[in-house]
């Protein structure tokens, strides 16, 4: 999955900026990322049970949520 990541201005943000990742359930490949180009990417493998995933990016004070059914 590829996420584009804003600041609190809804500007993209600079390259290196960290950016933790976690989901309600599955597995990421990564959780701790840093922006390029704007974007940030990981695999998340899906769960063994059926229902809903909650996907939350956090960079400084800012976070935003997906969820991916």
């Amino acid at each position: 999955m590829v996420g584009r990541v804003l600041d609190d201005q809804g500007m993209t943000v600079a390259d290196g900026t960290p950016v933790a990742m976690t989901a309600s359930a599955g597995f990421l490949a990564e959780e701790n990322l840093v922006t390029q180009n704007g974007r940030v990417a990981t695999t998340d493998t899906a769960p063994n049970t059926v229902g809903d995933v909650t996907l939350t990016a956090t960079t400084g004070a800012l976070s935003a949520t997906a969820i991916v059914k």
